[in-house]
């Protein structure tokens, strides 16, 4: 059983843009056709929302572990996810945490791969976020 994650906030309108969103499903091939050349092995995903992308990237093969900041967007990825053996779990993460380093430790030089698509622009202090996000990354990757 997929334990649920706590909500740390409710998005209405961000949920109900993204529902709106994964019905747009040449937009969402064209984001994906984007990032697919670069995706290689353990994959993480900042910012998944309901997954709009994340399927895709399922889909092709990649195995991939699923975040956002708000545990509401967890629960639904876990229920959508949660009987595909490529699907590494959800985790909420937040990339400008001041206690970032410490709560997030468990993932540091993890993943071979980490993307973020229509999130990092959202962020005040987007250096600190691109900056924590390469903590993710193995070297090479």
């Amino acid at each position: 059983m997929v334990e649920e994650i706590e909500f740390v906030e409710k998005d209405l309108i961000g949920e109900e843009n993204l529902d709106v969103i994964s019905e747009a499903d040449r937009f969402n091939e064209y984001m994906y056709s984007a990032i697919k050349p670069f995706c290689k092995g353990n994959i993480l995903e900042i910012g998944s929302g309901i997954g709009n992308i994340s399927g895709q990237l399922i889909n092709d093969g990649f195995k991939l572990m699923l975040s956002d900041v708000r545990g509401g967007y967890c629960n639904r990825l876990n229920e959508k996810f949660q009987n595909n053996k490529l699907f590494l779990g959800t985790e909420v993460i937040d990339i400008i945490d001041p206690e970032f380093d410490v709560k997030y430790s468990l993932h540091f030089g993890k993943y071979d791969t980490v993307f973020s698509l229509n999130v990092v622009e959202h962020i005040k202090d987007d250096s600190l976020a691109i900056s924590n996000c390469k903590k993710f990354l193995k070297d090479g990757g």
